[in-house]
Parts: structure tokens; C-alpha cells; sequence
């Protein structure tokens, strides 16, 4: 069986860059840059980096300072310092790291090892579908979804990219117009299937109109409340609040 599309090189790396990133007391800008271009924990394919970059996430949501050693006790104290390979193995992560500065190159191919992992298996259950005769009754109604599916993953990875760009403007009140076109366009083009949910989707996209995005994103997750199928899903779960 083949291994999955992945580079632990690259994702040690994006390890590495956050620590090194926030040993200086720098901004944790590395961490932003992952975000902000949708990275999650399961965009890592290594089991011990996906636990790095969520205790990574849990310690920025909680604005605790984030190094070698905060990370450590951090781990410990959660009782999954031993599954990321124990102190050891943190601190071979920074001495391993010579710069952050290739941090965004780390991202991007992390990114794409992801996209690909995520198209395998997309086939996979589309295969499945095929051969299960309860599903594949009409040919014409599986293909709509999966076409759905694989068209939706790539390019809400670049809407959810503009989202934090734009949320990350606005809240430094900077102008964010060039951005909100195509934002307001592709929510307008998804908006939810269920009638109750239609409202809040119709206010955030007239708050995104108006450059109110974290108003905007109440919105959207009072719409996703109400239709959970809602495919802004994809960016309230892995945009960082303004």
C-alpha cells in the first residue's frame, strides 16, 4: 500500500519556523501565516506535528506565550508531552530550525500534501459510492455531488484565505474593498439549503459589503446554527477571529 502524499521535512519545518518564530519575542507570525492560508491540524500527516500545531492553536486562542518551554508545559500537563517524542524531540525542532524564514515555502507545500490526501480519499468514497447500489441508483445525482465535492475543497481554501486577509485588515482598519468582491460573490453563490438559515446569510453578506467582518461572521455561524449542511463551515472552523 502506497503512503499517502505528505513532507515530513516541510512539516517539521513549520514546527520549527512557530517555535523559533516566538523565541524572540517577536509576533507569533508564522502561526498567523498557517491560518491564514487554512492550515489545521489535519493538514499535518504526521501524528505527533498535528498534536504540535493543535496545542500550537489552543495556546494562541488562549493569548499564552508560545516557546520551547511554554509548549512543553503545555503538553505535559494535557498528558501528550510523550506522544510528541517527549523534550527531546521539542527542542531538536528549534536547534533543527536554522530560520523562519522559509516558514511560508513550508506552508505551502504542507498545503498541497494536504489538498492531494484529501483528493485520495474523495476518490476513495466516491468508489465506494459507485459500487454501493443504494447510492449509485442514479448516476446523474452522484456525479452532481461528487463534482461538488471535489470542486469546493480548492477553492475554499483560497475564499477562506481572502476571509482572514480581509478580517485581519479590517481589524487593523485597513481598507479591505479589493478583497470583498470576491468574498461576497462566493457566499452569495452557496448560500444555505434550509429557508431559516437564508437570513443570517443574507446579513452577513450585506455586513461583508460594508466591511464589518467579525459582525459578518456572527452571521455566518447563526446561518450554519440553523442548516449545519452550510458550507461556510469551511471557513468559521479555520479562520482565526479578527
Amino acid at each position: 500500500m502506497k503512503t499517502p502524499p505528505h513532507s515530513a521535512e516541510a512539516e517539521r519545518g513549520i514546527i520549527g519556523s512557530i517555535l523559533l518564530d516566538t523565541q524572540f519575542g517577536e509576533d507569533a507570525r508564522v502561526l498567523d501565516l498557517c491560518q491564514a492560508h487554512g492550515l489545521t491540524p489535519d493538514s499535518f500527516y504526521e501524528p505527533r506535528n498535528r498534536i504540535l500545531y493543535e496545542t500550537f492553536r489552543e495556546m494562541s486562542g488562549a493569548s499564552a506565550p508560545i516557546d520551547a518551554v511554554t509548549l512543553t508545559d503545555r503538553l505535559r500537563a494535557t498528558g501528550r508531552l510523550d506522544q510528541v517524542g517527549g523534550i527531546a524531540a521539542i527542542q531538536a525542532l528549534v536547534d533543527n530550525t536554522p530560520t523562519s524564514a522559509h516558514a511560508e515555502y513550508y506552508i505551502d507545500i504542507v498545503r498541497q500534501k494536504h489538498l492531494l490526501r484529501t483528493m485520495i480519499q474523495r476518490a476513495r468514497e466516491t468508489e465506494e459510492k459507485c459500487f454501493d447500489e443504494t447510492q449509485s441508483a442514479n448516476a446523474d445525482i452522484l456525479l452532481g455531488e461528487v463534482e461538488d465535492t471535489i470542486a469546493f475543497y480548492p477553492d475554499s481554501i483560497q475564499m477562506r484565505y481572502r476571509l482572514a486577509q480581509a478580517m485581519a485588515q479590517n481589524a487593523k482598519g485597513e481598507a479591505v474593498d479589493s478583497l470583498l468582491p470576491p468574498l461576497t460573490e462566493w457566499f452569495d453563490a452557496h448560500g444555505p439549503a434550509k429557508e431559516a438559515a437564508r437570513a443570517h446569510h443574507l446579513a452577513a453578506l450585506s455586513l461583508l459589503q460594508q466591511s464589518r467582518m467579525e459582525e459578518a461572521r456572527g452571521e455566518l455561524s447563526l446561518a450554519l446554527k440553523a442548516d449545519p449542511s452550510y458550507k461556510a463551515r469551511q471557513f468559521l472552523t479555520a479562520t482565526p477571529s479578527a
